[in-house]
């Protein structure tokens, strides 16, 4: 992640075959917008203050997750993160 602060806006959408999974689907998806910036950089790891303008569910993790976003999951997420920690 190089950048050091913006915006992102993907509409949100839950489907309905996948739940309790959230997506980005500009057809059906209910806007949704976060600021985010950069507060530290710590070894392999960046912390990054999210605030999101709309409240929908799974916002932060997803705006974080989605290449279209960041393109990076939230440490310790197990729903939209790396699962290959979690199967120890």
């Amino acid at each position: 992640m190089t950048v050091e602060q913006g915006v992102i806006e993907l509409p949100l959408w839950g489907d309905p075959e996948n739940r309790p999974y959230q997506k980005v689907n500009w057809q059906h998806g209910k806007p949704s917008l976060t600021h985010f910036q950069v507060i530290a950089r710590e070894q392999d790891y960046t912390r990054v203050e999210f605030t999101p303008f709309t409240g929908r569910t799974h916002q932060l993790r997803v705006h974080a997750a989605d290449a279209r976003g960041l393109g990076v999951s939230i440490l310790g997420d197990r729903l939209y993160g790396c699962y290959a920690v979690w199967n120890l």
